[in-house]
């Protein structure tokens, strides 16, 4: 199973903006980009990868220790953010502010993962929603007219609840299905 632990977007009008943005790109964009359908919209706490069964249940039985005492919290969005690079463009993500009650949350994560034999992260916390993906080669060079995201659309993310997702390829695209949830 290919696993990541992150924060479920299940508030409507988020949503609604997500989606209002995605079709308002979508005819500046190639057909080469994949939007993100709205039940898969989440914020990626740690991205973990192939694992075992039994890793997965291990994980499930400890969250609730690593994330016991955190309350739950609202970030903001930030604009767009190009990833891996503005020079190498394959995903166009909303970005979001990393608050240290945020920030806090994802090193609780990952030092209970490091406790359970996982190597430390190998990029930096970077808070953010991906709307679109492109397939194929990194896009050296991408036109962000058309596409921006307007400071006065800033929304908010609440976050009340961590999961563990497992990512699973259908017909129709990736599906990335709640294996286990904890609120706060």
């Amino acid at each position: 199973m290919r696993i990541f632990i992150g924060v479920e977007v299940c508030d409507d009008e988020l949503k609604k903006a997500l989606l209002s943005w995605q079709h308002n790109a979508e005819p500046f964009l190639g057909e080469r980009w994949r939007m993100t359908a709205p039940y898969n919209f989440h914020l990626t706490l740690r991205f973990l990868g192939q694992m075992e069964a039994s890793q997965v249940e291990n994980i499930i039985k400890n969250l609730p220790g690593w994330v016991f005492g955190c309350k739950t919290l609202t970030v903001r969005s930030k604009g767009l953010k190009l990833l891996p690079s503005d020079e190498k463009v394959r995903v166009v993500t909303l970005a979001f502010e990393n608050s240290s009650a945020l920030q806090d949350l994802a090193e609780k994560v990952n030092a209970g993962l490091m406790s359970l034999g996982f190597d430390a992260p190998d990029l930096p916390f970077l808070p953010h929603i991906t709307l679109v993906r492109h397939k194929g080669k990194p896009l050296r060079e991408f036109d962000m007219g058309g596409v921006q995201w307007h400071e006065d659309n800033s929304v908010d993310l609440a976050v009340k609840t961590v999961t563990v997702f497992s990512s699973e390829s259908s017909l129709n695209g990736v599906v990335y299905r709640p294996l286990f949830s904890i609120n706060f």
